[in-house]
């Protein structure tokens, strides 16, 4: 139980940190998609 524990743990900061990088890489991305969604509804 405790391996499957930690297992998880791990996996999840993996998804954290696999998501951060992302975020980091590619902000310029996310920045234009909001303001270009907002845009196209008004």
């Amino acid at each position: 139980k405790i391996l499957g524990g930690e297992v998880k743990a791990k996996s999840g900061q993996n998804q954290k940190e696999s998501l951060g990088a992302v975020s980091v890489n590619q902000p310029k991305l996310q920045l234009k998609e909001i303001p270009t969604s907002g845009k196209s509804n008004e």
